[in-house]
């Protein structure tokens, strides 16, 4: 049955199924469940729910996989709502999931069963499950705005705030069909009237439209400490970095930061040089003409990384020039200097920058939540990305000042939405929802 179910033959699975019972065979889970599968892709609606009837009297415990396929089906009948007695036989038991709780409160939503949405919805962000895209638009279509009713007009902002605050808390970005699909909701309601547009905000303060103030990207103290206390626990004092370095030279360069710090600017030097715009430059040259100019044109104090291959393979007269105009740590050419060039920065104050075009998302995936989410702001706000030089100087993606999180000033709205531009991790988007209240 798993084979025809994977070429979805209904007519083949059908006929299985029938001589399967013919023949007296005891089927099993597994076999129920591809035929559901089946079923369901072929909206064989009384053959899903003489299946689901089968899991109800046969089956007392069920795997993630089979309650969704269950709940699915189930929701695409006008027996949806015993999809609930399966949710709740499965709770403690395994990890519900989100695509089946997803599918009940689009159900819920088209049969307005208002407290029953309230209610999965808090479970999903209780138990930070992925809210769809359609289940977003169902409540968006389901608290719709549109009424002279004081008590509903309440209900439909509490649910659409409550949605707001999840995209706030989780910083999650939705995608252009939902940014569009809440621009509409905002200038239909009639509850409270608002007008909306989907603009574009690039490094500003301000939102260009409303002129209403954007949060800036920054850290609290609190959370500054807490990351540079994380770096050096998880990326400097973590068993990792030994894969890629040595205590030796570690240490070495701990004690050279502590010496020399602070620094305003800390340099990926390998990364810096291999940005191929000119290839009648050196790579010793393109590095030593960027220092140069924030150095010597920008009077930074600058910390720039390499490795020793660079000492003996590079132009030497470069190499000293560039010794001799910033302070230079070259570690062994199979070292991990990302962490290094991270407690630099870090190590420098809340003000340092660093330049590279490296992603660093190996070592974001080593923090917990919140210092993830601490790091995105810091390297959003902090990471210049070398670009190429422009009438004689270096021009840098710069560092941005606005917050790419869901914002409010009571009276106003903005949300930055995913646009697939494929931003780089300290890129922000540019494409944000802005909802004023008239």
């Amino acid at each position: 049955m798993s084979l025809i179910c994977r070429n979805k033959s209904w007519q083949l699975a059908n006929s299985l199924f029938h001589f399967a019972n013919s023949i007296g065979f005891n089927p099993t889970k597994s076999f129920m469940n591809s035929y559901l599968y089946i079923c369901k892709a072929a909206e064989k609606r009384d053959e899903m729910l003489s299946i689901c009837d089968w899991f109800s009297n046969n089956s007392t415990v069920l795997d993630a996989a089979i309650v969704k396929n269950i709940v699915n089906g189930l929701c695409l009948t006008d027996r949806w709502k015993e999809s609930l007695t399966f949710l709740e036989t499965a709770k403690g038991t395994i990890n519900v999931s989100s695509g089946a709780v997803n599918s009940v409160v689009c159900c819920a939503c088209s049969h307005k069963e208002y407290d029953l949405v309230d209610d999965l919805l808090d479970q999903m962000i209780s138990d930070k499950m992925l809210i769809v895209d359609k289940t977003i638009i169902a409540l968006l279509t389901t608290y719709d705005g549109i009424t002279d009713n004081a008590e509903w007009g309440q209900r439909c902002k509490y649910m659409i705030e409550k949605l707001f605050m999840l995209f706030r808390d989780e910083r999650i970005l939705p995608s252009m069909v939902v940014g569009e699909a809440l621009k509409e909701w905002f200038n239909r309601s009639t509850f409270e009237r608002w007008e909306s547009e989907i603009i574009k905000i690039d490094n500003r303060h301000n939102c260009p439209r409303c002129s209403s103030p954007l949060e800036k990207l920054e850290l609290t103290d609190a959370e500054f400490k807490n990351l540079h206390e994380q770096v050096i626990k998880k990326l400097i004092r973590g068993t990792d970095i030994f894969r890629k370095t040595s205590p030796q030279e570690l240490q070495a360069f701990i004690q050279f930061v502590d010496k020399s710090a602070p620094y305003d600017v800390v340099i990926d030097g390998l990364n810096v040089a291999y940005v191929q715009f000119n290839k009648t430059l050196r790579k010793s040259q393109l590095l030593l003409q960027v220092v140069q100019y924030l150095v010597k044109t920008r009077g930074y104090k600058c910390l720039v990384l390499g490795r020793h291959h660079m000492l003996k393979q590079w132009n030497k007269l470069d190499m000293q020039k560039l010794m001799d105009c910033a302070d230079c740590f070259f570690t062994e050419d199979m070292s991990d200097d990302d962490p290094y060039m991270l407690y630099a920065t870090l190590h420098s104050g809340p003000k340092a920058v660093f330049v590279t075009r490296d992603m660093l998302r190996d070592h974001k995936a080593l923090f917990d939540h919140r210092t993830h989410v601490c790091f995105i702001k810091w390297q959003r706000g902090h990471q210049l990305a070398f670009i190429n030089f422009k009438r004689g100087r270096p021009h840098f993606k710069s560092c941005r000042v606005e917050d790419t999180i869901t914002q409010t000033t009571g009276d106003t709205w903005h949300i930055p939405l995913d646009a697939k531009d494929n931003q780089f991790a300290y890129q922000l988007p540019t494409t944000w929802l802005c909802a004023k209240r008239l």
